[in-house]
């Protein structure tokens, strides 16, 4: 890439008018001096065209019908010029240097560089990712290939080579009308080199309406008053959506697909065993049997490169949500996605144990 490579940040927009404009100055304050800002509003019956006017040529507005985030995605690279692109949530903000360090990271070689995000009050996510986690670098193909996923954060905390981009899309629209990001994360890696920078460089809001925030700690929704087995049901509908999309990809590519690729991850097996917990009579996949499921978790835990301390609690979490009654297993989904709707002294006891096993970090014997 050329010393100072131009910067394309596509603001995608639906119904987000309260947020819009502090995303868009976001991306206009930028230090890096070569930043296109294109704003894509994807048929919104809000204020949002108005809020999008107000900027003048500041922006390149991308006003559409509505057609879901895929095609607002598609519709905003389109627009596009730069060598590196970034989409950027309209309810999500960055910070002035993003771009600046973003650029940095990026060579010949390189499809996606991605950062750390926190929430509106400056706090870790929580699960998305765990902060103990590192970002997934490098070559992640064979770590696609073998668990199907990598640790990545949302969308606004990721920017994408052009050259990347041209491989990966349009993306089928109607596929991706919600959780568009996870098509460019499952896709991007088989086109090269992935970056981390494990530095804070954006706000992801927690406002109630995120997609995915009943998976990143429930107990900052109150409101949320039980486990909701259908919304384990669409987790689990989703990530069959990206196994799907990993095996589609990599064999258009001629690589090898293990035929459990769903199957190794403790993350989604978590979530695909809750689901099975919850509803048992409406669980979106029919063959799944408890005792299996507890099993693979249980040997997923043990495949990751985490303490042991920390294996051993995975394993125990396992068999409590696969195994044990109902009563049980509900306690021990809730203590991961809902603490808020635990009794206040487990929640508090179970609270301080997690804190206690996020700290562990891996030595080099395994302990």
């Amino acid at each position: 890439m050329d010393e100072s490579p131009l910067v394309s940040i596509v603001v995608n927009n639906y119904n987000y008018a309260r947020f819009l404009r502090d995303a868009v100055m976001s991306a206009l304050a930028q230090t890096y001096p070569r930043v296109e800002v294109i704003v894509v509003d994807d048929g919104s019956t809000d204020e949002s065209r108005e809020v999008i006017a107000s900027f003048g040529d500041s922006v390149v507005p991308v006003l559409k019908e509505n057609g879901g985030q895929g095609s607002a995605l598609n519709a905003g690279f389109g627009a596009s010029r730069g060598e590196i692109v970034l989409f950027l949530d309209a309810d999500d903000f960055l910070f002035p240097q993003t771009v600046e360090r973003v650029v940095t990271c990026f060579a010949p070689g390189v499809a996606k560089v991605h950062y750390r995000l926190v929430d509106g009050e400056g706090n870790d996510l929580g699960l998305h990712p765990v902060s103990s986690e590192p970002l997934g670098s490098g070559d992640l193909v064979p770590l696609l290939l073998d668990t199907g996923t990598y640790v990545t954060p949302a969308m606004s905390g990721n920017a994408f080579a052009r050259e990347a981009l041209q491989h990966a899309l349009p993306m089928p629209a109607d596929e991706w009308r919600i959780c568009a990001d996870a098509y460019l994360f499952h896709t991007a890696p088989f086109y090269g080199q992935v970056r981390a920078l494990e530095e804070t460089l954006g706000v992801y809001r927690l406002h109630g309406g995120n997609l995915w925030s009943w998976v990143a700690g429930s107990e900052r929704d109150p409101s949320r008053e039980r486990l909701d087995a259908e919304t384990f049901h669409t987790g689990v509908r989703d990530d069959l959506r990206k196994e799907e999309l990993v095996r589609r990809t990599a064999r258009q590519l001629g690589h090898r697909v293990p035929e459990d690729l769903g199957m190794r991850d403790w993350e989604r097996l978590r979530i695909r065993i809750s689901s099975l917990r919850l509803g048992p009579r409406t669980h979106p996949v029919a063959s799944d049997r408890r005792l299996g499921l507890t099993l693979r978790g249980v040997r997923a835990a043990w495949r990751a490169p985490i303490a042991t301390r920390r294996k051993l609690f995975r394993t125990a979490w396992f068999v409590a949500a696969g195994l044990m009654p109902t009563p049980v297993a509900k306690t021990a989904i809730s203590w991961v996605f809902a603490t808020h709707l635990l009794p206040q002294p487990l929640a508090e006891g179970l609270e301080t144990a997690r804190r206690h096993l996020l700290r562990c970090r891996p030595s080099p014997n395994g302990g």
